[in-house]
């Protein structure tokens, strides 16, 4: 059984903090959860992944600037690097087009 585990006291769904600001402490056990639920492969779970073992990162499956939590694990996946390269040009699309959209 996974711990689920959620930083919100400091990092929670409303917080302008990034991936990059959390303590090294929390990443690394937010890693190992995902890692492990996740199997060490490029996750499918959401149509994202390729199912490769190849090199992996931490991907944020509701961008945080749409909102998502930065530090729960509900919204981590793994993805390799192809793959989080292809979902993030679909995501800076997405806004992009929201954006002009909304007049800016």
């Amino acid at each position: 059984m996974f711990r689920s585990r959620n930083y919100h006291n400091s990092f929670g769904r409303n917080s302008n903090n990034t991936w990059h600001e959390l303590p090294e402490k929390i990443k690394d056990e937010l890693k190992k959860i995902v890692e492990e639920r996740d199997g060490l492969v490029c996750s499918q779970k959401y149509g994202h992944g390729c199912g490769t073992t190849g090199y992996l990162t931490m991907d944020h499956i509701i961008p945080i600037r749409g909102g998502g939590p930065v530090a729960d694990i509900g919204n981590l996946q793994l993805l390799c690097v192809k793959c989080h390269d292809k979902k993030t040009m679909k995501v800076d699309v997405m806004y992009t087009s929201i954006y002009q959209r909304r007049g800016h």
